[in-house]
């Protein structure tokens, strides 16, 4: 697994990191069979925000999968 933290920098007030990780797309037991899969885990999501219980919004295109939190979600 590579791993790469760029900082960068839009102005003074806006700075911000970015992480840039290269996961395998593995095997992943499902229902009795196996499905696709990929492993999000880690201390990073932490630094960068995400906290045990935050809601988050997965969009899935082609060749593309964005993760997105959730900032005032609305409980059903």
């Amino acid at each position: 697994m590579k791993e790469k933290i760029n900082p960068s920098f839009n102005d003074e007030k806006n700075s911000h990191q970015t992480l840039q990780k290269v996961l395998r797309v593995v095997n992943k037991p499902y229902q009795k069979t196996y499905t696709n899969g990929i492993n999000i885990q880690g201390e990073y999501l932490k630094k960068f925000g995400f906290e045990k219980g935050d809601k988050v919004e997965v969009l899935v295109t082609e060749n593309q999968i964005k993760i997105s939190k959730i900032i005032n979600p609305t409980e059903k």
